[in-house]
């Protein structure tokens, strides 16, 4: 009966060595688990702040419902593309994807458009060119 209802937690203690720089001295110290596995994946915290504050989607509202939706929709996305890259998936040119053409591909994923939508700003030469010629000769643009 005893063996039966064993309990499982991460209070179990495993060694940990620590280092003493004053008298550089090392010694094994009895850690919980938890800590261990908390110092093993601590790094993706940090990552995910900081690729969070790069492509902020904060929207000032009065609602305050919308603001903690706009902040989970982008922790969510970030955490998306960490582990997307952590695949190791590259695109066509043998580049990894950044952030924001992540969530560009997801949002033209989930509207179902096309990628190729004509950006504003000013014209590329080859179309200026064009237009010049156009001019030249007459033709109405």
């Amino acid at each position: 009966m005893g063996d039966q209802n064993k309990k499982y937690h991460f209070a179990d203690l495993e060694k940990m060595s620590s280092d003493e720089h004053m008298n550089e001295d090392v010694q094994d110290i009895a850690c919980p688990r938890l800590v261990l596995e908390y110092n093993k994946h601590m790094g993706y915290v940090d990552k995910l702040d900081m690729l969070k504050s790069i492509y902020e989607l904060d929207r000032k509202s009065k609602k305050w419902w919308l603001r903690i939706f706009w902040y989970l929709l982008d922790i969510s996305l970030v955490n998306a593309y960490i582990i997307f890259k952590n695949r190791n998936t590259t695109t066509k040119s043998g580049k990894y994807m950044i952030l924001k053409d992540f969530k560009l591909a997801v949002c033209l994923g989930l509207i179902g458009a096309d990628e190729n939508i004509p950006k504003k700003g000013r014209i590329l030469s080859v179309q200026q060119n064009n237009l010049q010629s156009q001019c030249a000769s007459g033709n109405s643009i």
